[in-house]
């Protein structure tokens, strides 16, 4: 059971590596005029993702307040 929320913890930042990895490559290998488009779509996945893994790190240690 511990791997299991071992591998779901992991999760998160695992997602994040592959989006900023595939917004690179995409950046370099895509067209000028499709790059903003890029960027946009693989920083829109961002945030939501970063805010999730933010809230769950802060939940853990206890830091929420009542």
């Amino acid at each position: 059971m511990k791997e299991i929320s071992r591998i779901i913890a992991l999760l998160p930042i695992l997602l994040i590596v592959v989006i900023v990895i595939g917004g690179i490559i995409a950046f370099f290998y895509l067209p000028e005029n499709s790059r903003g488009a890029v960027l946009g779509v693989s920083l829109a996945l961002l945030n939501p993702l970063c805010l999730l893994s933010f809230k769950r790190y802060n939940d853990r240690r206890g830091n929420h307040r009542n």
